[in-house]
């Protein structure tokens, strides 16, 4: 009985030892403002499949990209690499 006490505790110990801390990051803004409707139209094809689209024009009409769609930019993408941050 005492034996499995002991190695429940180092097992349970253990995992606190090696355990990751994660953390959540919040931008202020994505680094890119949707000015124009070309850029709506270019930026909405590189994220979102042709099926998604129409989807969304049929449902939402022609504001179907919303801030939420839009990707974060590189740099602070490569900001957050040098300082050994992993995604």
């Amino acid at each position: 009985m005492k034996i499995k006490t002991i190695i429940l505790f180092v097992i349970f110990s253990a995992s606190f030892l090696f355990a990751q801390e994660k953390y959540l990051i919040y931008f202020k803004d994505k680094g890119e403002v949707l000015s124009k409707i070309a850029d709506k139209e270019k930026i909405s094809n590189e994220i979102l499949t042709k099926k998604s689209i129409e989807r969304r024009k049929k449902i939402m009409g022609e504001n179907y990209l919303d801030f939420s769609d839009l990707p974060i930019l590189h740099d602070y993408l490569n900001s957050l690499n040098e300082n050994n941050i992993k995604i």
